[in-house]
């Protein structure tokens, strides 16, 4: 080994290379060390399991998905359109990673799972809920006791994620849904 010390910031990079080299798979703690010259104990140091590893970079792969670096949406229908287009980017940049979270979720692996994505939804739905309250086309009546914003931006992005297991289900019957129900 050539370096006794790295960050955990380092490891999720390099985790990252790996996963774009060999797939998401290939990615083990030993390999990881490997690639970056350190000991196991380097990587267990900051991350307990390979699972605690793999929830990592999931995260990571989501906070990519989800940069948004223009200026702040004021329109619920743009901002929903590119979360869309960013989950498709992600399909396509990152294959397989839906699919590793949503293995997070299997019996043994369940706490680490849940807890990230609901980091995770709760970071998407609070943003959506942010850009509602800019969007000044909203109807005053649109939301009420029976259906909240944050009600409402659970059901639109679950229609967006859903939209990973139903790839040709495509953005129309989303945009149609927010024209009827906020504008």
């Amino acid at each position: 080994m050539n370096r006794s010390a790295t960050s955990r910031q380092e490891i999720v990079k390099a985790g990252l290379e790996l996963v774009a080299s060999h797939g998401w798979k290939a990615v083990g703690i030993r390999d990881l060390a490997g690639k970056l010259g350190v000991a196991s104990g380097t990587i267990y140091h900051y991350f307990p399991s390979k699972d605690a590893l793999s929830a990592a970079l999931v995260e990571e792969v989501w906070k990519e998905v989800f940069r948004h670096e223009g200026a702040p949406f004021d329109d619920t229908v743009a901002c929903l359109e590119w979360a869309f287009s960013r989950i498709e980017w992600a399909r396509k940049e990152h294959p397989g990673f839906i699919s590793l979270h949503s293995s997070l979720f299997l019996e043994d692996r369940k706490e680490e799972g849940r807890e990230l994505m609901h980091r995770t939804w709760e970071h998407m739905k609070s943003g959506l809920c942010v850009v509602m309250e800019k969007d000044a086309r909203i109807r005053a009546q649109a939301f009420d006791g029976d259906l909240g914003m944050e009600d409402y931006a659970d059901i639109m992005l679950s229609l967006i994620l859903a939209q990973t297991l139903r790839p040709s289900m495509g953005m129309h019957a989303i945009r149609a849904l927010v024209d009827r129900t906020l504008y």
